[in-house]
């Protein structure tokens, strides 16, 4: 991964960005609507930052929160 110098960014190859469900593989979409990300790591153990992302019916059956768009 290299390092970009944010105001040096070419706006022309800007990209979409959509989350990928963990528990059901299921695509976000552009919106991201009801979508929620949560931390996977343990930072007892030094592990690095990681994020797992759930789409709202999925966030709602493993967390029990009920996510309204």
């Amino acid at each position: 991964m290299r390092a970009v110098d944010a105001s040096s960014r070419d706006l022309q190859q800007q990209r979409a960005n959509v989350a990928t469900c963990a528990e059901c593989r299921s695509l976000s979409g552009l919106r991201w609507a009801g979508w929620r990300a949560y931390r996977t790591d343990d930072p007892e153990l030094d592990e690095p930052p990681a994020l797992a992302f759930y789409c709202p019916a999925c966030s709602e059956r493993e967390f029990n929160i009920r996510v309204d768009d």
